[in-house]
């Protein structure tokens, strides 16, 4: 998966998404790279996830700091507009 994100990101993101909760669920494991990738991808991924089974899971906050130390107003913005 990391090196179908690498070499073609919003592919691997569209079809991971189409396949349903357990590929969404394969996402959540992937969203640093989602955050390096394509990150005009990330609020989308973060808002289609499952809840996650563990209550201290922080991949999509870690998600998002990776976003926000290349631009922290607009990981601001999008962190703010995750719904789900």
């Amino acid at each position: 998966m990391r090196e179908w994100m690498r070499t073609d990101p919003n592919t691997a993101i569209t079809s991971i998404l189409a396949s349903g909760d357990k590929g969404k669920a394969t996402l959540r494991g992937l969203l640093n790279d989602v955050a390096r990738l394509a990150p005009a991808r990330l609020v989308e991924v973060v808002s289609a996830l499952p809840k996650s089974e563990n209550r201290w899971d922080t991949s999509a906050q870690e998600a998002f700091a990776i976003l926000g130390a290349k631009d922290p107003a607009a990981a601001r913005t999008a962190a703010e507009s995750v719904t789900g």
